[in-house]
């Protein structure tokens, strides 16, 4: 298992998708530093401005790259049945996809990371405005890893990775977000303090992280990892155990 995600996970850091995509990424963050050096004093809150509204899109600009070559990728290559065939379980097999994209996603925030740092104090940014940019930006990390877990159980549901490809990109243009937001305003629940859209992914996720306590945001955090990232991966590894595969 260990050799096999360290081979996938050099392969897709080799992908040319993922390559440009980190590159216009870090391409917007000099964007960022410049605006910064041009805007005098409201230099440092313009760069958090821009930083935020790319890292915003992060679930797509970065998710999708790395959900294609990692999940897609493996049923047009034949590499998956390739791994089952030489021996590995399909539970250790959803498992290793998921820590692939788990360490792509997780290299790619620290080069994002030092990106920040490095062009934020060019810029003239006072470093703990950009302690409080990386913080608020490494939500990123979680959003993706739950997006992927959810669509993984379409992936392996249709053994295609393009119907998981469009649910995830569903999930990152915030389509069912909207329709949570909606579903808050039918009549049984518009009158109580329940607000649905907490326990969406993006919502846990923000409420571990704004959580008015260390306490709170834990149990936010654990929840999230329980309900959209094991849960979602235990159906994939059910459903994929009652497949058979075209070798």
């Amino acid at each position: 298992m260990r050799n096999c995600i360290k081979a996938d996970t050099l392969r897709v850091q080799r992908k040319k998708s993922y390559i440009i995509m980190t590159s216009i990424i870090l391409l917007l963050f000099i964007v960022a530093c410049i605006v910064s050096r041009a805007s005098g004093s409201k230099g440092p809150e313009r760069f958090e401005l821009i930083i935020n509204g790319v890292m915003n899109f992060s679930s797509l600009l970065l998710g999708i790259p790395v959900f294609s070559a990692v999940l897609g990728d493996d049923f047009r290559s034949k590499s998956m049945q390739t791994a089952i065939g030489r021996g590995l379980s399909r539970e250790k097999l959803i498992l290793a996809r998921l820590f692939e994209i788990v360490i792509i996603v997780v290299e790619a925030y620290i080069i994002f990371y030092l990106g920040i740092l490095i062009l934020g104090l060019i810029g003239g940014v006072p470093m703990s405005q950009i302690g409080d940019l990386i913080v608020n930006i490494s939500k990123g990390i979680f959003v993706i890893i739950g997006f992927t877990s959810v669509s993984m159980i379409f992936v392996y549901l249709t053994q295609n990775g393009t119907l998981g490809l469009v649910f995830y990109i569903l999930l990152g243009a915030n389509v069912f977000d909207l329709l949570i937001t909606l579903s808050s305003l039918l009549p049984g629940l518009r009158n109580t303090d329940i607000n649905i859209g907490d326990y969406a992914i993006s919502g846990m996720v923000g409420n571990a992280f704004y959580a008015s306590s260390f306490g709170k945001g834990l149990i936010w955090m654990i929840a999230f990892l329980v309900c959209w990232v094991a849960l979602p991966t235990f159906i994939a590894i059910q459903i994929f155990k009652k497949k058979e595969l075209d070798f």
